[in-house]
């Protein structure tokens, strides 16, 4: 009697599902100020987050600058190398084709990232600034086909759910810089006023 007691406790707390579900994708860098001068290399990260899902499934798109000026380079993420996992392709300040994905939870133990609500870093990059100045930004933009990220609600799922996902960008200014080193006072006075995202 408490064995079958102890039992259904235990699968209702696997299967039960959760509500208020909702998703983040945010592109960050790591530059203090947000402006960099050309050849300066800057990491990017691309992050997920969410509420009201077990686990993240799938996330389907390309990190693009605009303009599309730069090299992007040195791409990776927290997953090891699988059938399941791309993290496509730069070119030129973008970074093209990626798709990763996971097997539902009971199928095979899942990598722990997939489980990280708060925040599963999933890409990252070096991008390196051109030698042209001006602003860039960088966007996650979605797959046409996955226009939201997927997930499994409970740790029983077997097909993954899309969930109303927000994208947040982020923006370098690259600045060049004048002989000696100095910095152009404009760039100074617009780091005052600047939010780092």
């Amino acid at each position: 009697m408490t064995g079958r007691f102890s039992l259904t406790l235990t699968w209702v707390a696997f299967a039960a599902p959760c509500h208020a579900q909702m998703a983040t994708i945010a592109v960050t860098h790591d530059h203090p100020t947000g402006l960099v001068q050309p050849g300066e290399s800057v990491r990017i990260a691309c992050t997920l987050s969410w509420t009201g899902a077990y686990m993240a499934a799938r996330i389907v798109g390309d990190a693009e600058s605009a303009p599309d000026v730069g090299i992007a380079a040195n791409v990776g993420g927290p997953f090891g190398p699988g059938p399941l996992i791309h993290y496509g392709a730069p070119i030129a300040g973008s970074v093209r084709g990626v798709d990763v994905a996971s097997t539902p939870a009971f199928a095979i133990p899942p990598n722990p990232a997939w489980l990280r609500s708060e925040g599963l870093e999933f890409l990252h990059f070096a991008w390196t600034a051109p030698q042209s100045a001006g602003e860039v930004t960088i966007d996650w933009t979605p797959h046409p086909g996955f226009p939201d990220a997927l997930f499994f609600e409970t740790g029983a799922s077997f097909v993954p759910t899309p969930l109303p996902t927000t994208y947040i960008g982020t923006s370098l200014t690259v600045v060049p810089a004048l002989p000696g080193g100095a910095c152009l006072t404009v760039a100074l006075g617009a780091a005052a006023f600047r939010r780092r995202r």
